[in-house]
């Protein structure tokens, strides 16, 4: 059959018809479909039409999968809506959905078939390893269907252990995630061992899940594990397309922390992080973004930052419908670095507007120092006020690191005191009394929250209700079998240390002395510097009591003469007019007033965005042929999960065949680059055949 031509198969399908055996003609139009020759199929079903030899609506569910096929997802939708509804048309429709990037739909398609079929047969199987690809891919895109259980069913199916795994990795469970993916592997060798696969093509299906498995080792930190798993990967050239490009541009993120400093190896890095061409197409849209991220991350540790600052904008160009929260901090930090503070100061400050107050206290922090830096107070009183009122109506309770979250309240709640002028204001406690109302509510609280609540309390002169608070912590800590030592309270123990015959107030006393304005900034926000926070409290005009000696002091000072600066010598001063004038007359070759300085005049030609190598390099260039590498937190990886191909057998009688948090800084945030998504993808059930049998699908086919 595979010998014959199209022509051969319409005179086949016409001879079928003439002779009335409709059924015989279904089975032409099926093998070329067979032999991927949708196309021609769907060619031989437009003139076996055009001939009057089907109806109308016959063989439209075998367009329609034509159509599926060749990428034309609009076209096969039309055509099954003229198909009478079946299971076969309800599989074709959630494949449908998954192409076309609609995940939330699929999942739910594959859910109304998994309740029509028979749990202990393999077509559920089947099913539910192409719904848990579906949900992974629908985490990673935002995407809500429902209420989305973990795919915690995944039996001994190293398929499902795989898709399992990567919906771990979404929902933040590296740990479990990295189990998971090594008994996938341990699995994967010995069933396809079993089944008499070759060495070499069960190397080819374990990759994937190793890749996945090293960016499981990269999320963790665990650096050193995850390059020699991508340096496996990559020389043993098990991957292929654009599975190798990704796990290529992971190993280049690993290598961005260890050569900061080293334009040589940067330079390297960047050329593996270069988009790989031709095979972004099997890439998704998250991936290239990420992608086109992290280059710019590069760029801008290179000190290129005009480039950096066009790399930033063809993201937003191409990429507007994808959010990247770390986006937005780098332009900010190009901004400081090119001399623009007040867009710096206004990006920083539309952050923090637009952002989850949890999510925005960076932001905030940042903003304020850039305003207080550049002398506008009021600019940053604006801005951390604003987050406050938002802040405030953020329950505790919903948020999964409210004992950090409650600390940046107090303290940015303080700054927020300082900066206005009142020293004895009673922001403080205030503050303090906000946030013990919030845990007094029905609920269960963690013990680092009620002990970083009791720390507020007692920092702001509350000694009573501090105590209540610890002995709450102390009670939670127990059930929750948590050390009180680890709760990371600096309070804790000097107020339960204290009895009730009204000593506590001593102690707490005692605690907090010497305890400056600076140092509680410093203690109480964990991401303000030392440097930083001696500009938070403003000058006064006003000197205090305890201040007199001082202020007679300056006073004695201030009557004394200031000696004259030494004025600039008259010789300088003709020096630099007859200069001016030489320049005004003769202005050197190529000189234009108007023209602004290049901003890469500082680094090495050969280093600079807008260079173009010339003779034999060039000629080695072409040679090359274009980009080379492909495949983001510095150390961090590909990302979480990838998408899977589903394209699966439908079952019918008309198928054809699925920065650290204590040192905040606008500069160090925006270097590290982020995970791009999938390093290893979710795979799905495949057709039937496999690599053992036919071209498409097969047990284990993997999707990326």
């Amino acid at each position: 059959m595979s010998g014959q031509s199209v022509d051969s198969y319409y005179s086949a399908i016409k001879e079928a018809i003439e002779n009335g055996n409709v059924a015989e003609a279904k089975i032409e139009v099926i093998g070329l479909i067979k032999q991927d020759l949708a196309a021609q199929a769907l060619l031989a079903i437009k003139k076996a039409r055009a001939a009057k030899l089907f109806t109308a609506k016959e063989l439209e569910f075998e367009a329609a999968y034509c159509h599926f096929t060749l990428g034309s997802y609009d076209d096969a939708k039309k055509a099954l809506k003229k198909v009478t509804a079946s299971k076969a048309v309800t599989h074709l429709l959630a494949q449908i959905a998954y192409k076309s990037d609609d995940y939330a739909e699929c999942v739910n398609l594959y859910e109304e078939l998994l309740r029509d079929t028979d749990k202990e047969s393999e077509e559920y199987q089947d099913l539910l390893l192409n719904q848990s690809a579906a949900k992974a891919a629908a985490l990673q895109s935002a995407q809500s269907a429902g209420e989305q259980r973990p795919t915690e069913e995944h039996g001994s199916s190293y398929e499902l252990m795989f898709n399992a795994a990567t919906d771990l990795l979404v929902r933040g469970r590296i740990a479990e995630a990295a189990d998971l993916l090594e008994m996938a592997a341990t699995q994967a060798r010995s069933s396809l061992a079993s089944e008499g696969w070759s060495q070499e093509d069960i190397e080819g299906e374990v990759a994937p899940i190793e890749a996945q498995r090293g960016v499981a080792l990269q999320t963790q930190g665990k650096t050193a594990e995850a390059r020699a798993v991508f340096s496996r990967l990559l020389a043993d050239k098990s991957l292929e397309g654009s599975a190798r490009d990704i796990v290529a541009h992971n190993a280049a993120v690993l290598s961005i922390s260890e050569y900061a400093r080293r334009d040589i190896a940067l330079d390297r890095v960047k050329r593996a992080l270069q988009l790989p061409g031709s095979a972004t197409r099997q890439l998704s849209r998250a991936q290239r973004a990420l992608m086109r991220f992290n280059m710019a991350v590069v760029q801008f540790s290179q000190g290129q930052y005009a480039s950096a600052r066009r790399s930033l904008s063809r993201l937003s160009k191409s990429y507007s419908d994808i959010p990247n929260a770390s986006a937005g901090t780098l332009s900010a930090a190009i901004s400081l670095h090119l001399g623009s503070v007040d867009k710096a100061l206004n990006e920083l400050a539309t952050i923090s507007r637009s952002q989850q107050p949890s999510d925005a206290v960076f932001a905030t922090l940042a903003a304020a120092q850039v305003a207080i830096s550049a002398g506008d107070n009021q600019r940053a009183l604006d801005v951390l006020t604003a987050w406050k009122d938002r802040a405030e109506g953020v329950s505790l309770g919903s948020l999964s690191a409210a004992d950090q979250f409650a600390r940046y309240y107090f303290g940015i709640v303080q700054l927020i005191g300082w900066l206005s002028g009142s020293r004895m204001s009673s922001t403080a406690p205030d503050a303090a009394k906000h946030l013990y109302t919030q845990v007094s509510k029905p609920g269960t609280y963690s013990a680092r929250l009620l002990a970083a609540v009791g720390d507020c309390l007692a920092l702001a002169g509350e000694p009573d209700a501090a105590k209540s608070c610890f002995n709450q912590a102390k009670q939670a800590a127990a059930e929750q079998n948590a050390d009180v030592g680890t709760l990371g309270s600096t309070c804790l123990h000097a107020v339960l240390a204290s009895g009730d015959n009204g000593a506590h107030q001593m102690s707490i006393a005692q605690l907090l002395k010497g305890y400056s304005r600076r140092s509680r900034v410093t203690r109480v926000i964990p991401g303000v510097r030392i440097r930083v926070s001696r500009q938070y409290q403003p000058k006064s005009s006003n000197a205090s009591a305890g201040d007199g000696a001082r202020s007679k002091k300056s006073a004695a000072a201030a009557k004394q003469p200031v000696k004259a600066k030494p004025q600039e010598g008259s010789r300088t001063k003709k020096y630099r007019a007859s200069r001016q004038r030489r320049l005004a007359k003769n202005p050197p070759k190529n000189y234009d007033p108007e023209r602004k300085p290049d901003s890469e005049r500082w680094i090495p030609l050969r280093q600079r965005s807008y260079y173009k190598p010339r003779g034999r390099n060039r000629k080695q260039l072409k040679m090359r042929g274009g980009a080379q590498g492909g495949a983001s937190e510095a150390g961090a990886g590909l990302g979480v999960t990838g998408s899977a191909r589903i394209a699966g057998h439908i079952d019918g009688s008309q198928t054809p065949g699925h920065d650290s948090d204590d040192d905040h800084h606008e500069d160090s945030a925006a270097k590290n680059p982020q995970q791009t998504s999938g390093a290893g993808h979710s795979k799905s059930k495949g057709g039937k055949g496999g690599k053992k049998g036919g071209k498409k699908g097969g047990k284990g086919k993997r999707g990326w």
